[in-house]
C-alpha cells in the first residue's frame, strides 16, 4: 500500500505539469501556417487563432499583407509575416521564388577564381577570357550568347554579369525577370549616350543587399550587359555600380574582340 501511494504521489505532479503545458500551448496566439513558399505574384491567406489583431511584414518589398491576412508575393526574397495581439506575436516565414530565372548569375560573393572555375554553373560552358581578375564564359565553343562575366577584387568575386542581345531579352522576357527581382531607382545615359539603368532588390538603397546595373551597347545588334553586385557596393549605389559595371563593360569589349578574331 505504501508503495502504491508513493507512485501516485510522483505521478500526480507530473500529470498536472503536463496538463498545464498543454493549456499554455492552446492559449498561445498562432497562425494556420508557420511557413510558406510562394511564386512571384501569387497570394495566400493566413488565418489567426484569434481575431482583432494587427498584421505586419518585415519586408514589404518581398511580401505584403492586408488587414484580412492576405499575403501577396511582391518580389523574390524572404520576409516574415507577423500577427500581433495583446502582447503576443505569431509569425509565418515567407519565401518568394521567381517564375523567370533565365538571367540568373552566380552571387556567391567572395569566391575565388579557382572556385568559380570549378563551379557547376560554368561546368558545361566555354571559358574564353581568363585573367586573374576577370573571366568570361560563353554557352558553347561557338561563343554564342549569352556570355557570363565574373569580376574579382583581390581574388574575391565582387560582380557577375550576363551579356545578351535584345533578341534573347525578348525571347526570355528580361523585363519580366528584373520586375520579379528588382526595383528601378535610376535611369540615365553614359558618356557615349547609351542608356543605363540601376536597380536594387529593396524599396530603399539602405535596405538593399543587391544592385544591378543594366547597360546597352548600341550597334547592329544591341547587347545588354546586366551586372549584379553585392551589398558592399549598395550603400553608395551610383559610384559603386559605376565601378563594377564599367569593369563588366570593359570585359565585354575584350571578349568581343576575341569573338571577332575567332
Amino acid at each position: 500500500m505504501k508503495k502504491f501511494f508513493l507512485m501516485l504521489a510522483v505521478a500526480l505532479p507530473m500529470f498536472f505539469m503536463a496538463s498545464c503545458g498543454d493549456d499554455n500551448d492552446e492559449d498561445a496566439l498562432s497562425l494556420d501556417q508557420i511557413s510558406a513558399t510562394m511564386d512571384y505574384g501569387k497570394t495566400i491567406k493566413l488565418t489567426p487563432s484569434e481575431k482583432k489583431g494587427e498584421w505586419e511584414s518585415t519586408n514589404e518589398f518581398v511580401a505584403t499583407v492586408d488587414k484580412d491576412g492576405n499575403v501577396k508575393a511582391e518580389h523574390v526574397g524572404k520576409a516574415t509575416i507577423k500577427y500581433l495581439k495583446d502582447g503576443q506575436t505569431a509569425t509565418c516565414a515567407i519565401i518568394v521564388n521567381a517564375t523567370n530565372t533565365y538571367f540568373d548569375t552566380p552571387q556567391n560573393w567572395g569566391s575565388s577564381v579557382a572556385q568559380v572555375k570549378s563551379s557547376n554553373f560554368v561546368k558545361e560552358m566555354n571559358l574564353f577570357v581568363d585573367k586573374p581578375d576577370q573571366l568570361m564564359y560563353a554557352i558553347n565553343s561557338d561563343l554564342d550568347y549569352p556570355w557570363y562575366g565574373f569580376l574579382f577584387e583581390n581574388d574575391k568575386l565582387d560582380g557577375s554579369s550576363i551579356n545578351f542581345p535584345t533578341t534573347i531579352g525578348r525571347e526570355h522576357n528580361f523585363t519580366e525577370y528584373y520586375t520579379q527581382h528588382y526595383k528601378e531607382i535610376e535611369s540615365e545615359e553614359d558618356e557615349n549616350g547609351d542608356p543605363v539603368r540601376v536597380f536594387i532588390n529593396a524599396n530603399t538603397v539602405s535596405e538593399a543587399s543587391l544592385a544591378m546595373k543594366l547597360s546597352v551597347e548600341l550597334g547592329e545588334e544591341n547587347i545588354y550587359i546586366a551586372t549584379t553586385m553585392p551589398a558592399t557596393h549598395v550603400n553608395n549605389t551610383k559610384s559603386a555600380t559605376d565601378n563594377v559595371a564599367q569593369r563588366a563593360v570593359n570585359l565585354f569589349h575584350e571578349a568581343k574582340k576575341i569573338n571577332n578574331l575567332k
